[in-house]
């Protein structure tokens, strides 16, 4: 939880499938998400792409499919399968290298990291003459990978986890924790110590649009959660009302509501239209001394003097709508109402996401 999270994708195979536990909560992403926000006091939210078996030249083709200017960082785990096939030293710096300039080409600014192999005898035992095949060939992928890394301004990290809780388990929830400990304390450090840059992701409006179109809610019946929810909203902030509003191709479209009959508006009127191309939280204390609203119809006709808020995404990532609030009266917003916004937001998203078939990539 927090106001404004950093966003992570998690790229990998066997360890970012979450192979040996039934809910990426207790995976390594699970993990990874509760470890870097309490290193950094911020809030996460971490993508996964997690497939057993992953190797780096299919993850390259995954990876073209997403917008990585929507992150803050993205972090490689991969080279598991190549050390255990034992694929040729040059074919996996071939590899590595054009992901990694593919990453650098769509995202400059993105902070990477990549880490490193790890030992592999939770996921495969070793037959007493493989074994040391493997670990040799894992040490030179390691070194490999760590001097592309370095030219091309990735961060490479050297994966040594503590001591494994249950070293004669499979992989469980404890093996992931402590997985997860070294890289967090790692990805936060750096992320601490980077220059902001500022943000150039601009969402593609035919993009945005497809991602609503394609998740049928527009004209699908309210649902009482929804209701629910701006109610809690309402109440819980102690304003006139709540809404949940999708961004549609001229209008704002009200989903749910509370404290004012619905309606729609044209989108060029809507605060909530800023709210999504903003990508964050939003709050205007009094609209009347915020030039970008203190003409609009809200403010003038209908008195409207405070707005929040919070965006809510497609399963892709797409910025569709927003859970927001509103009041008569100009007012205050803390750092914690900003997390618990976001965190209504998100309970918004998830019963959207009801609906929608979430496709799995291969």
């Amino acid at each position: 939880m927090g106001p404004d999270p950093d966003r992570i994708l998690l790229v990998g195979s066997a360890a970012v499938a979450g192979v040996g536990v039934a809910s990426h909560e207790v995976g390594v992403g699970g993990y990874l998400a509760r470890q870097l926000s309490a290193f950094t006091d911020r809030g996460v939210d971490i993508d996964l792409i997690g497939a057993a078996g992953l190797t780096t030249s299919r993850a390259a083709v995954l990876i073209k499919e997403v917008e990585l200017l929507r992150y803050d960082a993205v972090v490689l785990m991969l080279g598991a399968p190549e050390a255990l096939s034992l694929t040729p030293l040059s074919t996996w710096t071939a590899d590595i290298r054009a992901l990694l300039d593919q990453v650098r080409e769509s995202a400059p600014y993105l902070a990477a990291f990549v880490v490193g192999v790890a030992p592999l005898s939770k996921l495969a035992p070793f037959h007493s003459v493989i074994g040391p095949l493997v670990t040799g060939h894992i040490a030179r992928i390691n070194a490999a990978t760590e001097r592309l890394s370095h030219e091309r301004g990735v961060h490479f990290i050297d994966f040594a986890p503590r001591s494994d809780p249950n070293p004669d388990r499979f992989v469980d929830a404890s093996t992931y924790a402590a997985w997860a400990e070294p890289i967090a304390r790692y990805v936060a450090t750096a992320l601490n110590d980077s220059v902001p840059v500022p943000h150039r992701y601009s969402p593609c409006e035919v993009s945005r649009q497809s991602a609503l179109d394609g998740m049928e809610v527009l004209d699908s019946p309210p649902t009482a959660e929804l209701d629910a929810i701006t109610r809690v909203a309402r109440d819980l902030f102690g304003v006139l009302g709540a809404a949940v509003n999708l961004i549609d191709r001229d209008r704002q479209y009200t989903k749910a509501v509370t404290g004012f009959e619905a309606r729609d508006v044209p989108r060029d009127e809507s605060f909530c239209t800023m709210t999504v191309e903003l990508g964050g939280l939003l709050v205007i204390g009094d609209t009347t001394r915020d030039d970008r609203v203190s003409g609009l119809p809200a403010t003038i006709d209908e008195g409207i003097r405070f707005y929040a808020g919070y965006p809510v995404e497609s399963p892709d990532g797409q910025r569709v709508g927003t859970l927001c609030l509103f009041d008569t009266e100009p007012r205050s917003f803390t750092a914690s109402d900003a997390s618990l916004l976001r965190e209504l937001a998100l309970r918004v998203q998830r019963e959207l996401w009801k609906r929608v078939e979430v496709p799995t990539r291969p």
